[in-house]
């Protein structure tokens, strides 16, 4: 780094992981292995109304192999699947602007390309394409900027343009036999639940924007504090998974409940969001909130297959399709410091989601929750104990009959967890810790979901746990 701020870097990260075991779960990783190459830079200007020049750029690899037979007894056919995955994200960024203005345009590229093919049987053959060589890409053109109203207030403002492009290379992918049978191809999958007669491809220009207003408070004594209100506009194109995924199992019941077929004909995901909130700080009172409001056109639903609009069939294999959406919450969060280093605080998030097209509730949306925290810290010390409250939820989403089936248990929870930070050096810091002190069995509402297993697995949560970290920064 320069002493202007200019500066390049290059990383090179890998990581190698196996024996990865997942109770509760349908399988568990056997190997998994990450190769990451990170470049960032910047450069500073001088020009007039020009502030610097940026960039930054990641490559990643994943090799991925899932199976349930090494680690635990087989009670169905020995199965692996076999994931290979490439994403890519680039960035270039030009900020510049005056006293008033400030702003950012910039340039960004994201990849996401997934092959993975489900081996079954005492021969491990090969009988489904998970991703048939699935893609999406995106260009986008951005645009941010923070106009400064006066002194204590200011408005945030962007936009940014989504060029899209997926497809599925292997939308024919043949050879493969399942049940004593030839798998159907992507392809006949996807006609045959959807009607779709296209060749997987697809493109999307999606625009988004935000506008936040954002106002300084003055309070008694030194306190400060800000509110805000916003308004945000933002698309989600679908995923490889939700476009493209494919599991075939034979169909007949209950097999069938089994099978997996995307949908390459999704329309993105159109976030209208309304948000506000305010924080301050007064005295010994340190206190946030947030509340918001999300109406979701063309929400992507995982869903079973019921004869829906634009479903096919009726055998209740797992499908995706778009549905209207309501979610909604409140976030809050208060702190008070009584002095001498001890500290008590809350914090408090409820959350609403509702599928308006269908009427139900929205699956794996997480019921009210709270923590009860105190705390002391003095010079190189600090401690904190945390009861973290989940109470039992009566919104599910947990019949394959008239829902997805997504959601399991439902029961309410608070375990105590205990950790304290010792600070030797301003660089150096270790941690020590037990988790869920009372050894409390539980099984949390949101769950586990796997690439290459789709379903959301309900492990119960670990016992008593005691860990120790330490952490060096150069």
């Amino acid at each position: 780094m320069t002493q202007d701020g200019s500066f390049f870097s290059f990383d090179v990260k890998r990581m190698r992981r196996d024996e990865i075991r997942f109770p509760g779960a349908a399988a568990d990783t056997r190997q998994f292995d990450v190769n990451r190459y990170e470049v960032a830079g910047k450069l500073m200007l001088q020009s007039s109304g020009l502030t610097s020049l940026s960039f930054s750029g990641a490559w990643s690899e994943f090799d991925r192999t899932d199976d349930n037979f090494t680690y635990r007894t087989v009670a169905t056919p020995p199965t692996e699947v076999r994931l290979h995955r490439e994403t890519a994200d680039a960035r270039v960024a030009l900020d510049g602007g005056d006293n008033a203005l400030s702003w950012t345009l910039g340039l960004e590229y994201s990849l996401d390309r997934r092959d993975g093919t489900r081996y079954q049987g005492a021969t491990l053959a090969a009988q489904s394409p998970n991703f048939a060589d699935a893609e999406v890409s995106s260009y986008s053109i951005t645009a941010d900027g923070i106009w400064a109203l006066g002194q204590d207030r200011r408005i945030n403002g962007g936009l940014q343009l989504d060029f899209v492009e997926a497809k599925l290379g292997g939308i024919d992918r043949i050879g493969l036999v399942t049940g004593g049978g030839a798998t159907p191809t992507p392809r006949q999958m996807f006609f045959a639940t959807y009607g779709y007669t296209g060749d997987g491809s697809a493109s999307e220009v999606n625009p988004s924007a935000y506008l936040r207003y954002e106002k300084d408070l003055k309070l008694q004594g030194d306190g400060k504090g800000q509110y805000f209100a916003a308004l945000s506009y933002e698309t989600r194109t679908a995923t490889p998974f939700e476009r493209y995924f494919t599991s075939f199992t034979p169909p007949v019941a209950p097999a069938v409940l089994k099978t997996w077929i995307g949908n390459p004909d999704l329309d993105p995901e159109r976030h209208l969001m309304i948000e506000t909130g305010a924080g301050m700080r007064s005295g010994p009172w340190t206190l946030a909130g947030r509340a918001y409001a999300d109406y979701v056109q063309d929400y992507i639903l995982w869903d079973r297959a019921r004869g829906q609009a634009g479903v096919s069939r009726t055998d209740g294999a797992n499908i995706f399709r778009n549905v209207d959406a309501v979610i909604a919450g409140v976030e809050a969060s208060a702190r008070y410091e009584f002095g001498n280093g001890y500290w008590a605080g809350a914090d408090l998030w409820l959350t609403r989601g509702q599928n308006t097209t269908d009427d139900r509730p929205i699956g794996q949306i997480p019921p009210a929750e709270g923590a009860l925290k105190l705390g002391w810290s003095k010079d190189k010390w600090a401690v904190q104990g945390t009861v973290h409250m989940v109470a039992k939820s009566s919104r599910l989403d947990n019949s394959i009959a008239t829902g997805s089936g997504v959601d399991g248990a439902a029961n309410g929870y608070a375990p105590l967890d205990l950790e304290a930070t010792w600070k030797p050096r301003p660089n150096l810091s270790v941690g020590f810790g037990v988790d869920n002190v009372f050894d409390k069995a539980y099984t949390p509402l949101i769950e586990r979901q796997d690439i290459s297993d789709p379903f959301y697995a309900t492990p119960v949560a670990p016992g008593r746990s005691v860990w120790v970290a330490a952490t060096m920064r150069f």
